[in-house]
Protein backbone atom coordinates (compact mmCIF):
# COMPACT_ATOMS: atom_id res chain seq x y z
CA UNK A 1 0.00 0.00 0.00
CA UNK A 2 0.95 3.22 -0.97
CA UNK A 3 2.09 5.29 2.50
CA UNK A 4 1.17 8.15 1.41
CA UNK A 5 -2.71 7.20 0.90
CA UNK A 6 -3.20 6.61 5.11
CA UNK A 7 -3.31 10.13 6.08
CA UNK A 8 -5.91 10.92 3.62
CA UNK A 9 -7.77 8.00 4.43
CA UNK A 10 -7.39 8.51 8.42
CA UNK A 11 -8.85 12.34 7.84
CA UNK A 12 -11.68 11.34 5.01
CA UNK A 13 -12.89 8.80 8.33
CA UNK A 14 -12.64 11.06 10.93
CA UNK A 15 -14.70 13.40 9.73
CA UNK A 16 -17.36 10.89 9.30
CA UNK A 17 -17.20 10.58 12.95
CA UNK A 18 -16.01 6.78 13.69
CA UNK A 19 -13.25 5.96 15.05
CA UNK A 20 -13.50 2.04 14.47
CA UNK A 21 -14.90 2.53 11.04
CA UNK A 22 -11.15 4.10 10.43
CA UNK A 23 -9.30 1.39 11.86
CA UNK A 24 -11.59 -1.27 9.85
CA UNK A 25 -10.87 0.69 6.74
CA UNK A 26 -6.88 1.04 7.21
CA UNK A 27 -7.13 -2.49 7.35
CA UNK A 28 -9.07 -3.18 4.61
CA UNK A 29 -7.14 -0.69 2.79
CA UNK A 30 -3.26 -2.70 3.32
CA UNK A 31 -5.58 -5.52 1.26
CA UNK A 32 -7.27 -4.18 -1.10
CA UNK A 33 -5.34 -0.94 -2.31
CA UNK A 34 -2.73 -0.60 -4.50
CA UNK A 35 -0.49 2.21 -6.71
CA UNK A 36 0.26 2.74 -10.34
CA UNK A 37 2.30 5.88 -10.43
CA UNK A 38 1.05 8.23 -8.25
CA UNK A 39 -2.62 7.26 -8.58
CA UNK A 40 -4.25 4.11 -6.60
CA UNK A 41 -7.08 1.61 -8.00
CA UNK A 42 -9.74 0.07 -5.95
CA UNK A 43 -10.99 -3.62 -6.01
CA UNK A 44 -14.32 -2.59 -6.89
CA UNK A 45 -16.29 -4.41 -4.69
CA UNK A 46 -17.85 -3.79 -1.34
CA UNK A 47 -18.49 -7.35 -0.64
CA UNK A 48 -14.90 -8.03 -0.71
CA UNK A 49 -14.38 -5.11 1.62
CA UNK A 50 -16.71 -6.31 4.38
CA UNK A 51 -15.46 -9.72 4.00
CA UNK A 52 -12.08 -8.98 4.18
CA UNK A 53 -12.87 -7.00 6.90
CA UNK A 54 -15.05 -9.79 8.67
CA UNK A 55 -11.90 -12.48 8.42
CA UNK A 56 -9.90 -9.70 10.78
CA UNK A 57 -12.97 -10.12 13.23
CA UNK A 58 -14.19 -6.26 12.69
CA UNK A 59 -17.78 -5.82 11.22
CA UNK A 60 -18.80 -2.87 9.15
CA UNK A 61 -22.85 -3.02 10.02
CA UNK A 62 -25.30 -0.44 8.29
CA UNK A 63 -25.40 0.91 4.62
CA UNK A 64 -23.90 4.21 5.59
CA UNK A 65 -21.14 2.64 7.61
CA UNK A 66 -20.49 0.60 4.43
CA UNK A 67 -20.28 3.30 2.50
CA UNK A 68 -18.50 5.62 4.82
CA UNK A 69 -15.90 2.78 4.33
CA UNK A 70 -15.80 2.57 0.93
CA UNK A 71 -15.61 6.29 0.07
CA UNK A 72 -12.73 6.77 2.62
CA UNK A 73 -10.83 4.65 0.28
CA UNK A 74 -11.64 6.44 -2.62
CA UNK A 75 -10.68 9.51 -1.52
CA UNK A 76 -7.41 7.90 -0.54
CA UNK A 77 -6.30 6.93 -3.85
CA UNK A 78 -8.17 9.96 -5.86
CA UNK A 79 -9.01 12.93 -3.36
CA UNK A 80 -11.54 14.10 -5.80
CA UNK A 81 -13.18 10.78 -6.27
CA UNK A 82 -17.04 11.08 -6.04
CA UNK A 83 -19.24 8.12 -5.12
CA UNK A 84 -23.12 8.65 -6.12
CA UNK A 85 -25.83 5.93 -5.27
CA UNK A 86 -26.33 5.64 -9.37
CA UNK A 87 -24.52 6.44 -12.82
CA UNK A 88 -25.46 9.94 -13.06
CA UNK A 89 -23.12 10.27 -15.81
CA UNK A 90 -21.76 14.37 -16.41
CA UNK A 91 -23.44 17.23 -14.92
CA UNK A 92 -24.77 19.16 -17.68
CA UNK A 93 -26.74 21.96 -16.65
CA UNK A 94 -25.10 25.00 -18.19
CA UNK A 95 -27.73 27.22 -15.40
CA UNK A 96 -26.21 25.84 -12.59
CA UNK A 97 -22.39 26.00 -13.87
CA UNK A 98 -22.63 29.66 -15.45
CA UNK A 99 -22.53 32.00 -12.98
CA UNK A 100 -21.86 35.25 -15.53
CA UNK A 101 -22.75 35.80 -18.97
CA UNK A 102 -22.54 38.99 -19.81
CA UNK A 103 -21.45 42.20 -22.21
CA UNK A 104 -19.45 44.90 -20.31
CA UNK A 105 -19.01 48.72 -20.87
CA UNK A 106 -16.51 48.63 -23.46
CA UNK A 107 -17.64 45.55 -25.14
CA UNK A 108 -16.07 43.31 -23.03
CA UNK A 109 -17.71 39.83 -23.16
CA UNK A 110 -17.31 37.90 -19.66
CA UNK A 111 -18.22 34.76 -18.59
CA UNK A 112 -17.65 32.90 -15.30
CA UNK A 113 -18.10 29.63 -14.39
CA UNK A 114 -17.88 26.65 -11.76
CA UNK A 115 -17.70 23.79 -13.55
CA UNK A 116 -16.94 22.92 -17.61
CA UNK A 117 -19.12 19.99 -19.51
CA UNK A 118 -20.98 20.47 -22.43
CA UNK A 119 -23.96 22.33 -22.08
CA UNK A 120 -21.18 25.14 -20.67
CA UNK A 121 -18.80 25.16 -23.36
CA UNK A 122 -21.95 25.85 -26.11
CA UNK A 123 -22.42 28.67 -24.03
CA UNK A 124 -19.31 29.72 -24.26
CA UNK A 125 -19.22 29.01 -28.02
CA UNK A 126 -22.57 31.37 -28.34
CA UNK A 127 -20.63 33.97 -26.22
CA UNK A 128 -17.76 33.97 -28.52
CA UNK A 129 -19.80 34.08 -31.48
CA UNK A 130 -22.15 37.07 -30.55
CA UNK A 131 -19.09 38.94 -28.95
CA UNK A 132 -17.05 38.03 -32.35
CA UNK A 133 -20.08 39.45 -34.46
CA UNK A 134 -20.95 42.23 -32.27
CA UNK A 135 -17.68 44.22 -32.34
CA UNK A 136 -16.72 43.22 -29.02
CA UNK A 137 -12.98 44.15 -27.87
CA UNK A 138 -12.83 40.71 -26.36
CA UNK A 139 -14.07 38.18 -24.21
CA UNK A 140 -13.06 36.82 -20.80
CA UNK A 141 -13.24 33.63 -19.45
CA UNK A 142 -13.17 33.18 -15.53
CA UNK A 143 -11.93 29.75 -14.79
CA UNK A 144 -10.97 30.46 -11.51
CA UNK A 145 -11.77 27.88 -8.81
CA UNK A 146 -13.88 26.06 -11.55
CA UNK A 147 -13.27 22.17 -12.29
CA UNK A 148 -15.40 19.93 -14.77
CA UNK A 149 -14.49 16.39 -15.81
CA UNK A 150 -15.93 16.54 -19.66
CA UNK A 151 -13.32 16.36 -21.67
CA UNK A 152 -15.64 16.63 -25.01
CA UNK A 153 -16.64 20.38 -23.50
CA UNK A 154 -12.66 21.04 -23.77
CA UNK A 155 -12.27 20.07 -27.40
CA UNK A 156 -15.44 22.36 -28.24
CA UNK A 157 -14.00 25.08 -26.67
CA UNK A 158 -10.55 24.87 -27.67
CA UNK A 159 -11.64 23.93 -31.25
CA UNK A 160 -12.49 27.60 -31.67
CA UNK A 161 -9.10 28.86 -31.81
CA UNK A 162 -6.92 25.64 -32.89
CA UNK A 163 -7.75 24.14 -36.40
CA UNK A 164 -9.34 21.39 -37.38
CA UNK A 165 -7.16 18.01 -36.78
CA UNK A 166 -4.85 19.98 -34.50
CA UNK A 167 -3.52 17.79 -31.68
CA UNK A 168 -4.86 19.18 -28.60
CA UNK A 169 -3.98 16.80 -25.37
CA UNK A 170 -2.96 13.11 -24.89
CA UNK A 171 -4.66 10.84 -22.76
CA UNK A 172 -2.52 8.14 -20.45
CA UNK A 173 -4.73 4.98 -19.10
CA UNK A 174 -3.77 4.59 -15.39
CA UNK A 175 -4.32 0.83 -15.63
CA UNK A 176 -2.59 -0.42 -19.31
CA UNK A 177 -0.12 1.05 -22.14
CA UNK A 178 -3.54 3.07 -24.19
CA UNK A 179 -3.02 6.30 -24.97
CA UNK A 180 -5.51 8.62 -27.02
CA UNK A 181 -4.25 11.53 -28.32
CA UNK A 182 -7.51 14.12 -28.62
CA UNK A 183 -7.66 16.45 -31.86
CA UNK A 184 -9.61 19.82 -32.04
CA UNK A 185 -12.90 19.38 -34.08
CA UNK A 186 -12.16 22.45 -35.68
CA UNK A 187 -14.04 25.11 -38.22
CA UNK A 188 -13.54 26.55 -41.37
CA UNK A 189 -12.12 29.18 -39.82
CA UNK A 190 -10.71 29.84 -36.29
CA UNK A 191 -11.75 32.67 -33.90
CA UNK A 192 -9.38 35.99 -33.62
CA UNK A 193 -11.45 37.92 -30.92
CA UNK A 194 -9.11 38.45 -27.64
CA UNK A 195 -9.37 35.29 -25.53
CA UNK A 196 -8.52 35.86 -21.42
CA UNK A 197 -8.51 32.86 -19.44
CA UNK A 198 -8.05 33.90 -15.77
CA UNK A 199 -6.95 30.62 -13.47
CA UNK A 200 -5.82 30.22 -9.99
CA UNK A 201 -4.82 27.58 -7.57
CA UNK A 202 -8.69 26.31 -7.71
CA UNK A 203 -8.75 25.68 -11.29
CA UNK A 204 -8.87 21.75 -11.85
CA UNK A 205 -10.31 19.27 -13.94
CA UNK A 206 -11.69 20.09 -17.52
CA UNK A 207 -11.02 23.79 -16.53
CA UNK A 208 -7.26 23.10 -16.18
CA UNK A 209 -6.95 21.18 -19.03
CA UNK A 210 -9.09 23.63 -21.36
CA UNK A 211 -6.74 26.45 -20.02
CA UNK A 212 -3.26 24.05 -20.85
CA UNK A 213 -4.42 23.55 -24.56
CA UNK A 214 -4.90 27.69 -25.27
CA UNK A 215 -2.16 28.60 -23.38
CA UNK A 216 0.41 29.79 -26.25
CA UNK A 217 -2.43 29.88 -28.56
CA UNK A 218 -2.48 33.15 -30.97
CA UNK A 219 -5.32 35.10 -29.57
CA UNK A 220 -5.30 33.74 -26.04
CA UNK A 221 -4.02 34.83 -23.04
CA UNK A 222 -3.94 33.44 -19.55
CA UNK A 223 -3.64 35.66 -16.18
CA UNK A 224 -3.66 34.72 -12.73
CA UNK A 225 -1.83 32.03 -10.70
CA UNK A 226 -0.89 28.53 -10.74
CA UNK A 227 -3.24 26.20 -11.72
CA UNK A 228 -4.14 23.35 -9.41
CA UNK A 229 -2.20 20.49 -11.37
CA UNK A 230 -5.40 18.06 -11.11
CA UNK A 231 -5.26 17.55 -14.92
CA UNK A 232 -6.94 13.62 -15.15
CA UNK A 233 -9.10 12.08 -16.99
CA UNK A 234 -11.94 10.65 -14.52
CA UNK A 235 -14.59 7.72 -15.97
CA UNK A 236 -17.80 6.22 -13.91
CA UNK A 237 -16.71 2.77 -12.60
CA UNK A 238 -19.78 0.24 -11.32
CA UNK A 239 -18.92 -0.70 -7.47
CA UNK A 240 -21.17 -3.37 -5.37
CA UNK A 241 -24.61 -2.42 -3.90
CA UNK A 242 -25.32 -0.33 -7.14
CA UNK A 243 -22.59 2.36 -6.36
CA UNK A 244 -20.44 4.43 -9.06
CA UNK A 245 -17.80 6.20 -8.53
CA UNK A 246 -16.38 8.86 -10.48
CA UNK A 247 -12.28 8.14 -10.21
CA UNK A 248 -9.45 8.77 -11.89
CA UNK A 249 -8.81 6.51 -15.19
CA UNK A 250 -5.81 8.16 -17.07
CA UNK A 251 -3.05 11.09 -16.99
CA UNK A 252 -3.54 14.12 -19.16
CA UNK A 253 -0.57 15.52 -20.78
CA UNK A 254 0.17 18.65 -22.84
CA UNK A 255 1.52 18.72 -26.28
CA UNK A 256 4.55 19.41 -25.62
CA UNK A 257 4.63 16.09 -22.97
CA UNK A 258 4.24 17.70 -19.79
CA UNK A 259 2.29 16.06 -17.46
CA UNK A 260 -0.85 18.20 -15.70
CA UNK A 261 -1.59 16.02 -12.79
CA UNK A 262 1.23 17.55 -9.99
CA UNK A 263 2.45 20.16 -12.38
CA UNK A 264 -0.24 22.50 -13.04
CA UNK A 265 -0.52 25.74 -15.68
CA UNK A 266 1.75 28.46 -15.37
CA UNK A 267 -0.26 31.54 -16.56
CA UNK A 268 1.44 34.24 -19.06
CA UNK A 269 0.67 36.46 -16.42
CA UNK A 270 0.76 36.10 -12.76
CA UNK A 271 -0.95 38.54 -10.47
CA UNK A 272 0.11 36.42 -7.36
CA UNK A 273 -3.67 35.57 -6.69
CA UNK A 274 -4.35 32.66 -4.08
CA UNK A 275 -7.38 30.61 -3.76
CA UNK A 276 -7.51 31.59 -0.13
CA UNK A 277 -7.88 35.32 -1.32
CA UNK A 278 -10.19 34.75 -3.55
CA UNK A 279 -13.64 36.28 -4.16
CA UNK A 280 -16.28 36.22 -7.08
CA UNK A 281 -17.11 39.66 -8.39
CA UNK A 282 -20.05 40.82 -7.66
CA UNK A 283 -22.75 41.41 -10.28
CA UNK A 284 -22.19 44.76 -11.73
CA UNK A 285 -25.23 47.59 -12.47
CA UNK A 286 -24.20 50.45 -14.60
CA UNK A 287 -25.99 53.65 -14.29
CA UNK A 288 -24.11 55.83 -16.58
CA UNK A 289 -25.28 55.57 -20.49
CA UNK A 290 -22.37 57.64 -21.63
CA UNK A 291 -19.90 55.18 -22.29
CA UNK A 292 -16.59 56.74 -21.12
CA UNK A 293 -18.62 56.78 -17.59
CA UNK A 294 -19.72 53.34 -17.74
CA UNK A 295 -15.80 52.18 -18.24
CA UNK A 296 -15.01 54.17 -15.07
CA UNK A 297 -18.04 52.61 -12.95
CA UNK A 298 -16.63 49.38 -14.43
CA UNK A 299 -12.88 49.71 -13.32
CA UNK A 300 -13.99 50.85 -10.08
CA UNK A 301 -16.40 47.82 -9.35
CA UNK A 302 -13.67 45.45 -10.45
CA UNK A 303 -10.64 47.51 -8.40
CA UNK A 304 -10.25 44.89 -5.89
CA UNK A 305 -9.72 41.95 -8.33
CA UNK A 306 -6.15 42.14 -9.52
CA UNK A 307 -6.73 40.01 -11.93
CA UNK A 308 -9.74 40.33 -13.68
CA UNK A 309 -8.82 44.34 -13.95
CA UNK A 310 -5.71 43.47 -15.46
CA UNK A 311 -7.77 41.35 -18.03
CA UNK A 312 -9.99 44.14 -18.67
CA UNK A 313 -7.29 46.70 -18.81
CA UNK A 314 -5.40 44.59 -21.54
CA UNK A 315 -8.72 44.43 -23.60
CA UNK A 316 -9.81 48.23 -23.38
CA UNK A 317 -6.03 48.51 -24.20
CA UNK A 318 -6.36 46.73 -27.52
CA UNK A 319 -9.63 48.26 -28.50
CA UNK A 320 -7.77 52.29 -28.19
CA UNK A 321 -5.61 50.66 -30.42
CA UNK A 322 -7.64 49.87 -32.68
CA UNK A 323 -8.77 53.20 -34.59
CA UNK A 324 -11.85 51.56 -36.14
CA UNK A 325 -13.72 50.01 -32.49
CA UNK A 326 -13.44 46.21 -34.06
CA UNK A 327 -11.44 43.16 -32.80
CA UNK A 328 -8.29 42.88 -33.41
CA UNK A 329 -7.45 40.04 -36.47
CA UNK A 330 -4.60 38.85 -38.38
CA UNK A 331 -4.02 40.81 -41.92
CA UNK A 332 -4.11 39.02 -44.96
CA UNK A 333 -2.65 39.00 -47.54
CA UNK A 334 -5.83 40.76 -49.82
CA UNK A 335 -6.22 43.45 -46.37
CA UNK A 336 -2.51 44.06 -47.02
CA UNK A 337 -3.20 44.66 -50.93
CA UNK A 338 -6.19 46.63 -50.29
CA UNK A 339 -4.66 49.00 -47.63
CA UNK A 340 -1.60 49.64 -49.99
CA UNK A 341 -4.07 50.62 -53.39
CA UNK A 342 -5.46 53.01 -50.47
CA UNK A 343 -2.11 54.78 -49.70
CA UNK A 344 -1.71 55.12 -53.84
CA UNK A 345 -5.16 56.61 -54.33
CA UNK A 346 -4.31 58.99 -51.58
CA UNK A 347 -1.23 60.00 -53.04
CA UNK A 348 -2.75 60.30 -56.67
CA UNK A 349 -5.56 62.46 -54.75
CA UNK A 350 -2.61 64.73 -53.71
Amino acid sequence: MCRRTLPRTRQCLMRGGSVIIAATALICLSMLTWTLGDVGFVEPSLDAVVADLARHGLRVEGPEARRLAVEAILKSVDPYAVLLEEDAGESDSAADAVLADVVWPGRVGYVRLTELSQGVATSIVARVDACESGGACGMILDLRMAAGEDLEAVMTVASLFIPRDAPLFEVRSLSSAKTNLVHSLGRAEVHCVPFMLLVNGGTRGASEILASVLKGVQGCMLLGSKTMGDGVARESVRLADALHARLATGRVYTQKGGRLQGQGVQPDIETGESPEGYSAPSELTVESEDESDAIRELLTHIGGDATLRRAVDILLGLRALDTNGKPLVPETEDDHNEALKNEDDVSLVK
